[in-house]
Order: structure tokens, then sequence, then C-alpha cells
């Protein structure tokens, strides 16, 4: 019997990884000279050197010590098993279906483990009653895959039976299950986002079962209303165009035979919010459902994947579905019909970010207008002074900003003999008035209609109540434009007038920037002014440029992120009295209004600062512990 060379074990090992008798040492942090010893035999690996070999050259301890490799383990398992996991129905006569084998699992088990068709079709076809061993969605999606919609016929399970393969169509999406008040409405409410997605993915489907799946609903005129929303999102976020156009195609013609001969009784729905929420549009008088139509409509989450793909052209498609069923219903029964829309704002931001040319801070501008009215607390996102004063320039804040707007160009289109903006404007304004003048070239009746509009002798009392709902709904905006310090001290500003309004608005607006460029100021002053700078200069001995610097700091905080006004001894005095008190317990159940300590430090603070700069000799120097402390109370101010 040959015995085993364990040198030459590992020279054939290190040759085969192309190592070098040196490169193997160092890998194995040992000397070239060892390793030389053990291929020549003259020497072996400690113990506790083989499982680091081994593991090197990805063998195992037993190859190093013998050369031979190990026979792979014999996996045996059960002919029910087998007959599942090969797909093979010449072993189905062998198998008892319900009997367990070594690993508690049966023919059934092995069905729903491996998904094989061939024997689950077979195993349906020989025994009618095997199907009700499977859920009903997993029944569903074997059948669907198999291509054999008619195993399903006579399948029963809890409250359910499905007649014939057709009856799939009255089951729903299980987010429909809110919408459905009883027990076995809700037990239709089965088919998850699995389902769907199984359905536009798998390639084992064939164009029979598609077909079968997109035809009419059972006893209806109309498709699979109740699935198609959700088959639509399945496709378009798994991108089967093919099938997604066919579904938008037959959702189209579905919904416009609807809206050619279905009109419904408003009365009807009066307590059928869930079958209103899904669209089920009834004839007059008509009380059995079976005889209505389905509505199909596209998801919210849907149009958003569009809006986040910047999918323009499905976006316009896909909203204009939802847009013609508010447009025909919603009149109808206007609590019931949910139907969300991507905005004509949001399409046009989306289009831009598909312009590499955009900027982001043009984006963020163009985000922050809504129907044409600019929201200053969005725009504020842009953190670009010169950005945000040219968007406060050129777009309204404001509702009556916007019609200013609007009749500033009307007078200019009239004076240049360029009419067409106004005609516009008053077709689709209905300004009857304005469309007369118009049309008979009356140029003095169109600056009278002007002139009225501007002086709003009828709709002064709309400018004053919104002007009360927004402050009254904003007290402590601190950017709400129709708020302005600078506005109310002004006694010649009508507001009740539109010329008058916007004046005050433009006020407004210059307060929104004086503001927010004192904020930009104020962030530079604290940058500039850090902590850390104070502490390296207070250890450095430089105590009075500390205290100036910190008083900078301090001003600059009060005044434009305070919102205090004065010289910095008014705004220091104002800040410390509200803050600096608090409520102490004298011990007999009476409360004591008591100063902070801050505030002390913080007034010795000043003084010592004037004490400097005035040479003001009302103030001490203080120690450092105290500018310490006022060092990180200012720094910590927010």
């Amino acid at each position: 019997m040959e015995v085993h060379n364990l040198g030459k074990t590992i020279a054939d090992l290190r040759k085969s990884k192309g190592l070098t008798q040196v490169e193997l040492a160092n890998q194995l942090k040992i000397s070239d000279k060892t390793v030389s010893k053990w291929e020549s035999g003259a020497g072996y690996p400690e113990i506790t050197m083989l499982p680091v070999i081994a593991n090197l050259f990805g063998v195992s301890i037993d190859f190093l010590m013998t050369g031979k490799v190990l026979q792979p383990e014999i996996i045996t398992m059960s002919k029910a098993e087998l007959c599942a996991k090969n797909d093979d129905i010449t072993l189905l006569n062998d198998v008892k279906i319900y009997h367990k084998d070594e690993n508690n699992k049966n023919l059934i088990d092995y069905i729903k483990q491996y998904e094989c068709l061939k024997v689950f079709v077979a195993l349906c076809e020989k025994n009618k009653d095997a199907i009700l061993n499977f859920e009903i969605l997993h029944a569903l999606k074997l059948c669907i895959v198999a291509n054999r919609m008619d195993l399903l016929t006579g399948v029963k399970s809890r409250f359910y039976q499905f007649q014939d393969p057709k009856a799939i169509m009255n089951l729903l999406p299980v987010e429909a299950s809110k919408h459905f008040r009883n027990t076995k409405d809700e037990y239709f409410c089965i088919l998850t986002d699995d389902f769907f997605n199984m359905v536009v993915t798998d390639k084992r489907i064939n164009e029979s079962t598609v077909n079968f799946l997109l035809g009419k609903q059972n006893g209806r005129e109309c498709v699979w209303y109740h699935a198609f929303p959700y088959l639509i999102h399945a496709c378009y976020e798994n991108g089967n165009t093919e099938l997604l156009d066919r579904l938008l195609k037959l959702s189209e013609e579905n919904n416009q035979y609807a809206y050619d001969n279905i009109r419904f009784k408003h009365d009807y729905y009066s307590g059928l919010n869930y079958k209103a929420h899904y669209f089920f549009i009834a004839t007059p008088g008509m009380r059995e459902v079976q005889g209505g139509h389905g509505m199909v409509r596209i998801l919210d989450k849907t149009l958003k994947i569009a809006l986040e793909r910047g999918d323009i052209a499905m976006i316009e498609r896909m909203n204009s579905i939802n847009i013609n069923i508010l447009k025909h219903y919603k009149q109808y029964a206007s609590h019931a019909f949910e139907c969300g829309l991507i905005s004509d704002d949001e399409i046009r931001v989306a289009k831009l970010k598909l312009d590499k040319s955009i900027s982001q801070q043009e984006i963020i501008v163009q985000s922050a207008i809504h129907e044409g009215i600019l929201c200053i607390d969005e725009l504020l996102a842009v953190k670009d002074y010169n950005k945000i004063s040219e968007a406060l320039l050129k777009y309204p804040v404001s509702k009556f900003e916007q019609l200013f707007h609007e009749l500033e160009k009307i007078k200019t289109s009239i004076c240049s003999d360029d009419w067409r903006y106004a005609f516009e404007y008053a077709v689709e304004h209905n300004e009857h008035t304005l469309m007369q003048a118009l049309a008979e070239g009356n140029l003095v009746a169109v600056n009278n209609w002007l002139k009225q509009k501007e002086s709003l002798p009828l709709f002064s009392g709309s400018v004053q109540q919104f002007i009360y709902q927004e402050e009254k709904n904003n007290p402590n905006g601190k950017y709400f434009c129709l708020r302005s310090k600078y506005a109310e001290n002004s006694r010649s500003i009508d507001r009740q007038s539109l010329h008058g309004f916007v004046k005050h608005l433009q006020l407004c607006k210059q307060q929104v920037l004086d503001d927010l460029k004192g904020e930009y100021d104020t962030d530079s002053i604290v940058a500039e002014i850090s902590e850390d700078f104070l502490r390296k200069e207070l250890a450095k001995g430089n105590t009075e440029l500390v205290v100036i610097k910190l008083c900078v700091r301090l001003e600059a905080v009060l005044k434009n992120r305070y919102h205090y006004e004065g010289d910095f001894s008014e705004m220091l005095e104002k800040y410390c009295k509200n803050v600096g008190e608090y409520e102490e317990d004298d011990g007999w159940g009476y409360t004591e209004r008591r100063e902070s300590e801050f505030v002390g430090y913080l007034q010795n603070l000043r003084k010592y600062r004037n004490s400097i700069v005035h040479s003001d000799k009302t103030g001490k120097p203080m120690k450092k512990e105290e500018i310490e402390y006022c060092i990180k109370y200012i720094c910590d101010m927010k």
C-alpha cells in the first residue's frame, strides 16, 4: 500500500496556485525554509497549521492528510418529492396524494414548493377534489400559469365558489377591503400585488389566457374593472409596455361606452359609497348590480411612478382617463368618485427636470408656483438671495396680484393694438362686458371696464376677507406676505382697492427680502465668529477681541433670528425680559419671579463691551469662566 506524501500534496497545491515557496511562506507567515522542509519530507507542519493550509488552498484537512477526495453525499427523497421536483407525471400513479413522507410533507405540499405544472394539471384532472387542497390564490396562480382556467370550475373555498372560470372576475384586490362591509365581500378581496405582478411578468402565460383575463366580465358588458387599475399599475411598474397599451385601450373603450350609453341615477348611490368608489354605474331605476357597468380608473400610485420617471406622454394619457371620469360623473356623485390627477404644475416641473440645461435652483422656483401663484415658504428652499428676489419680482404671491398682472397685460395689449390677450382673458373668465367692448372696438368701454376692475367696488369685501382669513390662519407667519410692519404703518395704502392691495403686497415682498438678507448676513457672521474661534482667542488671552466679537454675533442673532428692534442695548433688554425670568416656589406655597443667572452675565458682557468700544467706565472686566459661560450660551442660541 502506497504511503501518502503530505509534502508532495502541499507542493502540488502550491504549484496549482502558481505560488513560489517564498510566496506561500509569506501567506502562512513562516520562513521559506520551513516550506522547503515540508515539501522535501524533512519535516511536517504543526497540527495547528493544517486548517490554515487547507483553507488557503480550498481543500479539506482529510484531503491534505490522505489525498483522497470525498464522494458527494447521496441525498434520497420520497417518491412524492421526486414526482414534484422533476414534474414527472409518470410517477403520479405510484404516489399516495395525502400520504406524509419522512419530511412530514405530501404531494400537495411539494406541488406548492416546486410549482410543478404538469403534475398539478394531471392531479386535478385525475381527482376533481384535489384542487380544494390549495388556497384560492395558489390555485389561481397555478391555473393561470398552466393556462388551464377550466380547472377552476366547481372549486369551493369557505364562502366562495367558482361556478365557472369567469368567476375569477368577481374577485377584488386586497386594497378594496376597506370599501366593502360584510364578511362575504371582504373575502372577495384577495388579489394581492404579487398576483398582478405574476400575471404581467410570467412568460409561461399564453395569449389565450391573457385574452381570457382581458375579456368582458361575467354577465356584464364591461372589462374586469376592479382588477384593471392594478394590472395597469403592475404593467407600468414592470415595463410590460405591450400589455399596458392593451389594458389602457380596453379601459378607454370601456369607459367611453359608459359615457355614450349609460346615465345613472344620483339617488341610487346615496347609501352605496363603496360601490360608487369603484365607479360601478347603474342605469336609472336599476336595483340589481349584475346589470351595471364598471369604470376603470388609474391609481394614484401609478400616476406617481410616471411623474417620478418624467414620463410625460404616459402621464397625459393616464390623466385623461381619470379626467374624463370626473368630467362625466362627478357632478352626480362628487362624494364618491375619488380619482387622482397629476396637476398641470407637476407636469410642467417634470418637463423642466428633463431639460438638463435647467438649473436645480430654477426647478425649485418653478416647483413653488401653484396655479400661477408663488408660495414664498417653498421658494425659500432655493437659498439664493438673488434668485429669490428675481422670482418675487416676476411672479404673483396672491390671486389678487395675479388678477392685477392680467389686467396690466390687457392694458398693454390694447395700447399696442394686439388684442389677442384681452380676448383670451375675456373668454377664459366669462367677462361678457369686456368681450362686447372688444368685439365693438370700443376703447372707452374697455378702459371703463379696466377702471372698474381696478377699483373693485364689488370685490373689496373679498379682498378684506382674504386678508383677514390669511392673517388669522398664519398669525405668526415669519414670511407670510400679507403681514408687513411696513404696510401696516403706511396709512396711504388703501388695501380695499386692487391697486392699493398690490402695493401692500410689494411692501410685504420687500420685508421678506430684508428679513432674508438679514438671515443670510447672520449665517455668515455665525460661521465667522464660531464657538471654536472664540475659545481659541480666549485661550490666547485676546479677551477684549472675544467680548467684542461675541456681542457682534449676539446682536445679529437678536435682530435677524429673534426679530427684535432697536439698538443692541434695547434688543438685549427685551430678550432678557422675555426669556430671563422664571417662577420659583418660596417654600410656603407661593411663587416668586426670579431672574435667571444668564441675564446678569449677558448684561455684564454688554457693559464690558461698551467700556472697550466707547470708554464707558460703568463696565467691569469679566472673569474667564464668565466669558466662557457667555460663549456657550450665545453659541447655543438658535
